[in-house]
């Protein structure tokens, strides 16, 4: 069994003009195996990030698991999946403060 986790948050106030401000941006990755046979991978970045009036939070993540041994490398602009077959995701997300 394995298990791959990307999870994001921003967190920010809305004004009564419902005008939205950004405030702060968290991330947390998380990969878990229970035996030798699956191999699990997990992580995460911010990339770039702005405070305040239709501030925004740009992320960059990579989640995998497969039966062989799985590594992730870091480009400068993503992550790469490296190692055996594998099955997972890499890509990115931009959370803006009108989310909230």
């Amino acid at each position: 069994m394995a298990y791959a986790q990307c999870e994001f948050s921003i967190s920010g106030c809305v004004d009564q003009a419902n005008n939205k401000y950004l405030e702060s941006a968290e991330y947390d990755s998380e990969a878990w195996t229970s035996n030798g046979y699956y191999h699990a991978v997990a992580d995460a970045k911010l990339i770039s990030f702005e405070m305040g009036l239709n501030g925004y939070a740009h992320f960059e993540f990579v989640c995998a698991v497969g039966s062989n041994p799985i590594g992730i490398e870091w480009n400068g602009l993503k992550f790469i999946i490296t190692g055996g077959a594998s099955q997972g995701y890499t890509g990115g997300t931009i959370m803006a403060a009108s989310s909230l």
